[in-house]
């Protein structure tokens, strides 16, 4: 046991295949994602949690504080996202009938991501919605650590009521308590626990399986459990973390660290 911080790599590398993976899913994320529908945004999402974590904790990072974190993010997110987000919007309103797409998006979701009860001009922006919410409670740590913890437990805790009641939300309500947030604080989760132990290279390959074993699974059911799919991927993810497994290049297939 120990906390694996003399031996892991200070700076992951930049390019992966995952990132091309990611990059890649989304122009198909309408119709499928890996054997399912939306069993590829646990991954996403999860996957995002813990790089989030990784990244924004180092020691490097932390002396830049909130200021740059908020650089880093935003530039991440709206650099890529804006030619397309607001190409689609402009080719939309030159071209009416370029596709049977929603013709009525949100401007504040198009421009700005922001949650709202239209969606976006890009369908599958909906999924960077989540991800800013989730960098904005993250920040949170810069300025009060208690604060973090206090706001974190109270979104897992109304994600969790409003799951388990089976309520009926708006599209806005759902960017706030939809289950899928909860692969972020896995991911989250994960990212903290790598830090703190360390396991044998047997016990990561076993984890590893067991996550792949989990995800293709469900993978064939007609009604995924999405519980297990998260967790699945998780299992993924803390083995590619696990110093002792990376000579097995599982970062390659798995990572796809900010580096910003």
């Amino acid at each position: 046991m120990g906390n694996g911080c003399e031996t892991r790599p200070k700076h992951l590398p930049k390019v992966r295949p995952a990132a091309f993976l990611v990059m890649s899913a989304h122009p198909t994320m309408v119709s499928t994602h890996l054997c399912r529908p939306s069993l590829g945004v646990d991954f996403f999402f999860v996957l995002s949690g813990f790089i989030i974590a990784h990244s924004s904790l180092r020691p490097d990072s932390l002396q830049g504080g909130a200021r740059e974190y908020f650089k880093a993010r935003f530039i991440r997110i709206y650099v890529p996202y804006l030619p397309i987000g607001v190409g689609i919007y402009l080719l939309y309103l030159l071209l009416p009938n370029l596709s049977q797409a929603e013709r009525s998006p949100s401007l504040l979701t198009t421009f700005l991501l922001m949650p709202s009860d239209a969606p976006p001009a890009l369908s599958v922006a909906w999924t960077l919605v989540h991800e800013m919410i989730f960098y904005l409670i993250f920040s949170l740590w810069f300025f009060s650590r208690k604060a973090f913890w206090s706001v974190l437990a109270i979104w897992v805790a109304s994600i969790l009521l409003a799951w388990f009641s089976h309520v009926t939300m708006s599209r806005f309500a759902t960017y706030f308590l939809s289950p899928l947030n909860l692969c972020f604080i896995l991911g989250l989760g994960i990212s903290s626990l790598s830090k703190r132990i360390t396991v044998s290279t047997q016990v990561g390959a076993s984890l590893a399986a067991a996550g792949m074993l989990m995800v293709c699974t469900q993978s064939l059911n007609e009604s995924p459990d999405r519980l297990w799919v998260a967790l699945g991927f998780g299992l993924l993810v803390l083995a590619a973390a696990n110093p002792s497994t990376q000579w097995a290049g599982i970062w390659q297939w798995v990572s796809a660290p900010i580096q910003i």
